[in-house]
């Protein structure tokens, strides 16, 4: 008999008659597969590979009307309205339920915060009138365009529910139109919809009540709610509770998230330097509140243990998640069969949402070279002929590249000249900070170890290893070297490369110095503060870590202000002594910084040396990883699955 180890979790339930195999939903994820305003294949293709994963419930991202939402053309929108608009609707809500998930699909409306080439280039709306930053004029709603929004809202839930649709989500939290109602933050109104809380519900609820006129009883409805908006004099859990229990008869579900603005970005989309379900107070003041709906929490959850645990408790009565279920859309499935060590771990690190370099339509997932490319990469070809691949480097790029081989039926021999597979995130079993990343090495390693691959630990590839396999292929995946800095006393007794640091904890001094603010330097230092050193980040750009991806940033900064880590930017190194670092900011001015030790981490240089040794043995010898370029995970993750997928 199976023994279910996520009872809870995996338990069925139905509300109205509308059933869920589960108690985990797909939170509202929408990438820019768009045209004309609906879902084009690439879309419905990445929804449905969720589906396809074992989800109980899937709620499409940000369906919008006139005005709706920003100025970038990459959200849906229900008023284009034609043939193909609703057959491409109604094909998305189908993808879902053939899978046995149920069909949602998030309503929002920006306000404030919406473009213009959508809207006509009419002002955008708020509960406020005002001159954004951009110069823009923001106009304060009238009667007329609140009660005209109202019908906005009720008309595409008629035709979400027209194109198949079971449930829709109502929006009303962070920075959006509805929020911007409810907050005592944003809503300064002396009229019938300002001032008191039941002033401020007033709109939302009118919301809640045409949609349920328009759609019955039968058409679940989902609100999601900013629970507090941590800003000041924003509105706190008690508000929130009263909103969900004066409009409980009218919903199904109140979603749980917080936040409303960019200062706490890190917290409506939580990254690693917060713990897992940051929201799950929140969901316990509402369920210890008595409110009618079921209580979703969300909140960069990314394990089942911890899932289950805030069902067990009875803290939620539902889990919500969405870049776990980017990571590894199988999620689900392999909860429910007991396969959790085969779950690709989400690394909180919210690439997926884009960087300062990436923008949103070309986001990818650190982990999940398929993730948004479910169209073209889900079917991966078997090997014509098996071969035998020879892949040098055991880090993320060759343990991504033999796993991939050795599935499509290649011979797969892995040589790795360390101790032990990881490469380059072997830092991570030792950093207090990157829980995720040790996760993804060993989830890894699993998988190497779990396949037909010859695994040679504490290898070089020789001449006389290269005769010995007579190799079809081989992929060359040995990394890069750290730039080393041509600083005078760089070669210091107290200097070190920062990873190394990980390595050498019993040489470190109190006081530290890291010279480069770029992530990696950045992300060291958080650590290195966190375990009991005083450190100070010196950066020659006018920025730490411009690479980064905002929300994420946000997280790290909010991180460092509670810890003993302070960075300097604008300022070039000279020289450094067994005192500490020196060196010369904007102005011209020598400065000079205290250090017992000193990490460098200015970049890194490919290293071709092993590519270009390898070539004279072999034709088809491909570099991947950093050896072929300096990058990310992501990177490397995308270069040694495809390398796979091209061998013959």
């Amino acid at each position: 008999m199976i023994v279910q180890k996520y009872p809870h979790l995996m338990a069925p339930f139905s509300v109205k008659g509308v059933h869920f195999k589960n108690h985990i939903f797909l939170a509202p994820c929408a990438l820019s597969h768009v045209t004309y305003g609906a879902p084009n294949d690439l879309g419905i293709e990445y929804i449905e590979e969720k589906a396809r994963g074992g989800v109980a419930q899937i709620t499409q991202g940000n369906i919008t009307g006139p005005g709706g939402y920003g100025d970038n053309g990459g959200h849906f929108n229900r008023y284009f309205t034609n043939c193909f608009t609703d057959m491409a609707f109604t094909e998305l809500a189908t993808a879902i339920k053939e899978h046995g998930a149920v069909a949602s699909a998030e309503i929002n409306h920006a306000g404030f915060m919406a473009g213009l080439a959508e809207n006509s280039n009419t002002p955008p709306m708020s509960s406020m009138g005002f001159i954004r930053e951009d110069g823009v004029e923001v106009v304060q709603m009238t009667e007329q365009m609140i009660l005209d929004t109202v019908e906005y809202y009720a008309n595409i839930a008629k035709f979400l529910k027209g194109c198949g649709f079971q449930m829709c989500m109502i929006h009303a939290g962070h920075e959006m139109l509805l929020n911007q109602f409810l907050s005592p933050h944003f809503n300064k109104r002396t009229d019938k919809y300002g001032g008191s809380p039941e002033n401020r519900i007033r709109f939302p609820k009118m919301i809640l009540q045409r949609i349920r006129e328009v759609c019955g009883e039968d058409f679940l409805i989902e609100l999601r709610i900013s629970a507090v908006d941590y800003c000041e004099d924003g509105k706190d859990i008690e508000e929130s509770i009263y909103f969900v229990k004066e409009c409980e008869d009218l919903i199904d579900f109140v979603h749980i998230s917080a936040g409303c603005g960019p200062e706490t970005a890190y917290l409506t989309q939580e990254v690693a330097f917060q713990p897992e379900g940051l929201n799950i107070k929140w969901a316990e003041a509402m369920k210890k509140a008595g409110v009618k709906p079921k209580v979703v929490v969300m909140g960069g959850i990314a394990s089942p243990e911890v899932a289950e645990r805030f069902l067990a408790e009875g803290k939620a009565d539902v889990v919500a998640m969405a870049r776990a279920i980017m990571a590894d859309p199988q999620l689900p499935n392999k909860i429910r069969r007991n396969q959790e060590e085969d779950i690709v771990p989400c690394l909180r690190c919210n690439h997926c949402l884009g960087s300062n370099k990436v923008a949103f339509f070309e986001a990818k997932c650190m982990v999940n070279p398929h993730m948004a490319h479910e169209h073209r990469t889900r079917h991966v070809p078997l090997a014509v002929c098996s071969r035998k691949v020879l892949v040098v480097g055991g880090g993320v790029a060759g343990m991504e590249a033999a796993i991939t081989a050795a599935d499509r039926g290649h011979k797969v021999v892995l040589v790795e000249k360390a101790e032990e597979l990881g490469g380059v995130i072997r830092f991570a079993d030792y950093d207090s900070i990157k829980v995720q990343l040790k996760k993804y090495r060993k989830y890894l390693v699993r998988q190497v170890m779990k396949r037909n691959i010859d695994v040679r630990l504490s290898t070089e590839a020789t001449e006389g290893l290269i005769e010995a396999l007579q190799p079809d292929a081989i992929l060359v995946a040995t990394g890069a070297k750290p730039i080393i800095p041509h600083i005078p006393g760089i070669d210091g007794e107290n200097v070190m490369y920062a990873t190394d640091a990980y390595y050498h904890s019993e040489k470190l001094g109190k006081k530290i110095v890291i010279i480069g603010g770029g992530l990696v330097g950045c992300e060291v230092g958080a650590h290195l503060a966190n375990t009991g050193h005083e450190v100070e980040v010196v950066e020659m750009g006018s920025e730490l870590a411009p690479e980064d991806n905002p929300f994420h940033h946000c997280g790290m900064m909010a991180y460092w202000s509670e810890r003993p880590i302070h960075g300097t930017v604008n300022t070039t190194v000279t020289k450094i002594t067994s005192d500490g670092v020196y060196g010369v900011d904007k102005d011209g001015k020598e400065v000079f910084f205290e250090a017992d030790t000193v990490l460098y981490c200015v970049g890194m240089k490919e290293d071709t040396s092993v590519t270009e040794e390898m070539q004279k043995y072999c034709y088809d010898v491909v570099a991947i990883g950093d050896c072929f370029k300096s990058g990310r995970i992501v990177d490397a993750v995308g270069m040694g699955y495809h390398s796979a997928v091209d061998l013959a």
